[in-house]
């Protein structure tokens, strides 16, 4: 059992590099600085929505990558020259790109038979108490007994 462990433990660490990671490690809050600073650099104006995600090169260890996607005047083309220029200035290479898309949302209908027949059923489903007169439920008035509209 314990050559078994001994010869897997030497097995791990042979594949395993000892360099976690050839990139330079920056921390997310100085990639989105350099992110901010490319960006004006450039002359590209309005907000700046970013998505960071977890790059992992090895078994053991990986980094956070941190990239402006394409967001109000934003368009891809220049998201892409921000991370680009982001990238150069911290060392960490830019994360592949990450398809964004809009949801879809289904337009809604409106079907005026079923809306009357949803209300002539709501309305049929009233009853005012035997005899009364006044207000009922609220809003509705009940005059002999009877629902008045």
């Amino acid at each position: 059992m314990r050559i078994l462990a001994a010869a897997l433990t030497a097995l791990l660490m042979a594949s395993a590099p000892l360099v976690v990671s050839a990139q330079t490690s920056a921390d997310p809050a100085s990639q989105r600085q350099a992110i901010l600073a490319c960006k004006r650099e450039l002359g590209i104006g309005g907000l700046a929505q970013m998505r960071t995600t977890w790059q992992s090169r090895t078994l053991f260890g990986g980094t956070s990558v941190v990239r402006i996607e394409p967001y109000d005047q934003v368009t891809p083309e220049a998201a892409a020259r921000i991370n680009e220029c982001a990238a150069r200035a911290t060392g960490v290479a830019a994360a592949e790109p990450v398809a964004v898309s809009a949801p879809v949302v289904p337009a809604p209908t409106y079907d005026p038979d079923a809306a009357f027949q949803a209300e002539v059923d709501f309305w049929r489903t009233l009853t005012c108490p035997p005899g009364y007169s006044g207000f009922f439920r609220g809003t509705l008035y009940c005059g002999n007994g009877r629902l008045m509209r």
